[in-house]
């Protein structure tokens, strides 16, 4: 191992990283594997550090804040092998105090709870404010494991209101609930139908968030829709389409299931002529357009509204002639031949398709326009990228990269652990099920888990 770091280089550590692995490489890779973040780094740490290897097999958790912490020269340069092993001796709670966490027993306890899933900078970020915070703590120490889903929780102080620690171990020992924001959502979707000045007692299991959420009073069908449009406005019937509808367009309007019960409101699905949600409200005894967005409550394209108006209006007075689906213009096309996209980022199953172009993703009836503007310069710049899930139904899949650094000045760079993650999903023909969005997530992740390692696998479809 050199004896110094070779000048110019911006890690403490960059000078005892050798560029080649050893003979314990397939070893140590197994043991990462599961880490999404840091995969390179840590294997070169633990090849070459004994003392830091002995803390990973008890405690990965505490090596990942000290390697953050050597990073960010808290200990300064390091200048040789038997520096950088004592910064890994000692006791774990000394160790927590080394990276400014509460010195304590119980700290070291928690962070052997962690799931690899959570050994994430955010995540670590979240774990430390949440150790100083009495309330959490308590949920801490007695739960058996730590997951993504228990720190989305817990760090949501609006929703602690409504948990117990017998809800929380339910969440820990389902692997239904492993992958995911299902219960975080469900609970945020329970606090969005409370009304503001009622005290509601917390839930001590899953399915009591599912009953109050539908209550057996509320567990008839919804009325039939108030109005008979065209075959691209599709009615959103039941509580399960109106969740669906919420996760796939990643909205709220699976809190409006009590409005439509009482014939407040109604909410459908706009297939064309581009992807939206809309609702319609009673006005003055008349059905009018209350809301339309697209993905992530995006606008929609002005002839998309106007359209959608002269569709309710021409129900509303008995019209028979249909209104043409209009094509939606944009002033600012480019010219897309030109383009070129970097490779793909992930290995996927083979029934995804990476769409390698401008063309791919803008054929007919499958993206807009306006959404290839929208993605473009991400996907040139690494910050996003799409592909098409061809089996069982055709989706187009967007993801994002987590994974960028802001510089000074504004600008994003690629960081060197890229976190992909699903920003959007966009169905052709048949529709997306909770089944479908589940698989596209745990495929992406899934191949992230291999991705810097050269012994892994490539994700397979379920």
């Amino acid at each position: 191992m050199p004896s110094a770091a070779p000048s110019g280089t911006s890690s403490p550590l960059s000078g005892h990283f050798t560029s080649e692995f050893t003979a314990n490489s397939e070893v140590i890779c197994r043991t990462i594997s599961k880490f999404l973040k840091h995969q390179t780094e840590i294997h070169r740490l633990l090849e070459q550090c004994d003392e830091a290897g002995d803390l990973w097999q008890t405690n990965p958790a505490l090596v990942l804040y000290l390697l953050e912490r050597i990073n960010q020269g808290h200990f300064g340069r390091i200048s040789d092998a038997g520096d950088l092993g004592k910064l890994f001796r000692g006791k774990q709670r000394s160790l927590c105090a080394k990276v400014g966490l509460p010195a304590m027993e119980g700290t070291a306890k928690i962070l052997r709870k962690l799931e690899p899933e959570c050994c994430t900078e955010e995540s670590l970020s979240d774990l430390r404010e949440l150790l100083t915070d009495g309330a959490a703590l308590k949920f801490l120490a007695h739960l058996p494991r730590v997951t993504p889903n228990i720190l989305n929780i817990l760090k949501s102080r609006n929703l602690r209101d409504l948990i117990t620690l017998s809800l929380l171990k339910e969440l820990t020992l389902s692997k239904k609930f492993d992958l995911g924001n299902y219960p975080h959502y469900k609970l945020q979707e329970y606090r969005l139908l409370q009304a503001p000045q009622r005290k509601s007692p917390p839930f001590r299991s899953l399915s009591e968030i599912h009953e109050r959420l539908n209550p057996s009073t509320s567990d008839r069908p919804f009325p039939a829709p108030p109005l008979a449009l065209p075959a691209n406005f599709k009615p959103l019937t039941s509580a399960e389409d109106l969740s669906l509808e919420g996760e796939v367009q990643h909205n709220c309007v699976g809190a409006y299931r009590e409005r439509i019960l009482t014939k407040q409101c109604y909410v459908y699905k706009l297939d064309a002529p581009e992807r939206a949600t809309i609702s319609v409200r009673k006005k003055n005894g008349r059905w009018k357009l209350s809301e339309i967005r697209r993905a992530s409550n995006r606008e929609v394209h002005w002839d998309t509204e106007d359209y959608v108006n002269e569709v309710l209006a021409g129900s509303r007075e008995g019209r028979a002639e249909p209104v043409p689906i209009p094509t939606l213009e944009y002033p600012s096309l480019r010219n897309f031949t030109s383009v070129v996209f970097p490779p793909p980022p992930l290995v996927l199953p083979e029934n995804f398709e990476p769409l390698t172009s401008p063309l791919k993703l803008l054929q007919p009836g499958k993206i807009s326009r306006e959404r290839l503007e929208e993605v473009l310069d991400p996907i040139r710049d690494g910050r996003m990228y799409a592909y098409r899930l061809m089996d069982p139904v055709e989706v187009t899949v967007v993801l994002h990269n987590h994974g960028y650094i802001l510089l000074q000045g504004g600008m994003m760079v690629p960081g060197l652990d890229q976190n992909w993650e699903v920003a959007d999903m966009i169905a052709h023909g048949e529709p997306i099920t909770w089944e479908i969005c589940q698989n596209i997530r745990d495929a992406v992740e899934t191949s992230q888990k291999w991705h810097l390692n050269p012994f892994g696998h490539v994700a397979k479809w379920e």
